[in-house]
C-alpha cells in the first residue's frame, strides 16, 4: 500500500490507471509471454528419467552389522535361538524363511531382524545389506539370509560356523515377509473350513536379468548358484560334503569358486 502523495507509491500505489496489473488478483505466471510459444516449448527434448522403475542398488539398501546382530543374539531378542538353546521346540513354529531347509542352525531373515527390532516395520523397506562392523563381536553360527553380503561379513560368518545367502525380494515378496497376514487363507466352499492353516505368500520372483549374475555367484553366496543349494543340503546329507569340496577351486586371488562359473 502506498503511503501518502509525497512517497511517490501514493494514490495508485505504482499500479497506474486500469490495465491487466491494477485488478486484484492479476499476477502473471512466470515464463508468460504474451499468448506466443513459450521459450522452454522451443527447446528440443533431450534425455529421460527411469526413476520410478529402477532397480534398488546396495545405496538404497538398509546397513545391518554382524555385530549389532550379535548384541540382539546375546540379549536373547530371538525367538527360535532361544528355543534351540533350551533343546524345547514347538513343531507347529515354521522357519521364517523357508527357501533353504533348516538342520542344526538357525536361520535369521528380515522377518526376525524386524521381530527382535532390528529393522523398522514398513512394508517399503528396500531391503538389507549386511556389513562386517563389529565382526570381532560375532561369534554364533547361524545362518544370515539378507539380499546383499560384503566379502569380509560372508568370510568372517563362515570362519565362526555360521553361513551367508543372499537372496532377491521384490516389493511383494518384502509385504508377505513383514505382514503375511495381509494375504487371504485357503478356504473350501464347500463347508467354509480352513485346509491350510498357511497364507497364500506369493511365489518367490526371479531377479531381473540385471542382478542374476549377482544372485548365481559363489562369491557373493546367491540363493541360485548351484553350489549354494547344495551346501544347504549338507547339513541333512553329510556324505556330500567330499562333493561339494571337489567342485571348487581356488582362482588367482584366493577366492573359492565353481568350476564352471566361468563358462
Amino acid at each position: 500500500m502506498g503511503r501518502g502523495i509525497g512517497s511517490s507509491k501514493g494514490k495508485t500505489c505504482g499500479k497506474g490507471h486500469k490495465g491487466q496489473r491494477a485488478r486484484n488478483r492479476s499476477g502473471i505466471p512466470t515464463g508468460f509471454e504474451g499468448g506466443q510459444t513459450k521459450f522452454w516449448k522451443l527447446l528440443p527434448k533431450k534425455g529421460f528419467s527411469n526413476k520410478r522403475h529402477r532397480q534398488k542398488d546396495s545405496a538404497d539398501m538398509v546397513i545391518l552389522n554382524l555385530g549389532t546382530i550379535q548384541d540382539y543374539i546375546d540379549m536373547g531378542r530371538f525367538q527360535q535361538l532361544n528355543n534351540s538353546s533350551s533343546g524345547s521346540k514347538d513343531d507347529n513354529d515354521k522357519a521364517t524363511n523357508t527357501e533353504f531347509p533348516s538342520h542344526d542352525a538357525a536361520t535369521l531373515g528380515i522377518a526376525d531382524f524386524i521381530r527382535a527390532g532390528i529393522l523398522k516395520k514398513t512394508p517399503s523397506l528396500p531391503g538389507v545389506k549386511l556389513l562386517a562392523k563389529g565382526k570381532e563381536r560375532f561369534s554364533s553360527p547361524v545362518r544370515l539370509v539378507v539380499n546383499r553380503a560384503s566379502k569380509q561379513a560372508i568370510a568372517h560368518a563362515e570362519n565362526v560356523g555360521g553361513q551367508v545367502a543372499t537372496m532377491h525380494y521384490n516389493h511383494l515378496a518384502i509385504r508377505a515377509l513383514i505382514r503375511p497376514d495381509k494375504f487371504p487363507t485357503q478356504t473350501s466352499s464347500a463347508d467354509e473350513e480352513k485346509v491350510d492353516p498357511d497364507y497364500f505368500l506369493p511365489k518367490q520372483a526371479r531377479p531381473p536379468p540385471i542382478l542374476q549374475p549377482y544372485y548365481t555367484s559363489w562369491k557373493n553366496r546367491g540363493y541360485l548358484c548351484p553350489l549354494v543349494q547344495m551346501r544347504e543340503w549338507l547339513r541333512s546329507r553329510p556324505d556330500l560334503k567330499e562333493l561339494f569340496e571337489n567342485s571348487l577351486v581356488v582362482d588367482g586371488e584366493g577366492e573359492k569358486k565353481c568350476v564352471d562359473e566361468e563358462s
